[in-house]
């Protein structure tokens, strides 16, 4: 880990939100079949290995994880306290990039889709967005267990190479037999 090789960087997310439970354990069995495949032999996966650095974050939502499985199985946010003595933030509505131009956010903090008071006001997303600082990922990952769709960045403005993004995801998609 103190080691930053100078290959493609790829990070698998799980957890955003706390009762989305299966997450964590799709970014271990991701890193699992990694391995499995590269230990068996399998040409393509060595080649990732060796030519591509893999992060796993099983769990970015640890209080709001506890919280599911002590008290409440549906909730969705952090545990912070946002205003007027509520609790949570939905992290993935917390990133600094495009914070609450478009998609379903909220500014309303009893909202499941609470962006926060300000980009980046959660401590999860600032320790992933200062890990993305420093190892600039090509491609993250983020695991979620509604919809069956996959979905680029950026539902609003421009992302550069945009076609990659886009045939990554038509071929995730298409595997997977998800819609966009």
């Amino acid at each position: 880990p103190e080691k930053i090789e100078d290959k493609p960087k790829v990070l698998f997310l799980g957890q955003h939100h706390a009762r989305e439970l299966m997450t964590q354990h799709a970014v271990l069995d991701a890193a699992e079949a990694l391995l499995r495949d590269a230990k068996s032999g399998m040409l393509k996966a060595q080649l990732s290995i060796n030519e591509m650095s893999f992060w796993f974050v099983p769990v970015l939502n640890p209080d709001g994880l506890d919280y599911v499985l002590s008290t409440d199985r549906m909730w969705r946010k952090n545990r912070s306290r946002n205003v007027a003595n509520l609790r949570g933030v939905d992290l993935n509505r917390n990133y600094s990039v495009k914070w609450g131009v478009c998609g379903n956010n909220s500014s309303e903090s009893n909202s499941e889709v609470f962006k926060g008071l300000s980009p980046a006001s959660e401590p999860e997303v600032q320790v992933n967005e200062k890990l993305n600082e420093r190892l600039h990922f090509q491609y993250s990952i983020s695991y979620h267990s509604l919809g069956d769709e996959v979905l680029n960045p950026y539902l609003c403005g421009e992302m550069a190479e945009s076609a990659v993004y886009f045939k990554v995801r038509d071929e995730l998609s298409a595997l997977l037999q998800y819609g966009q």
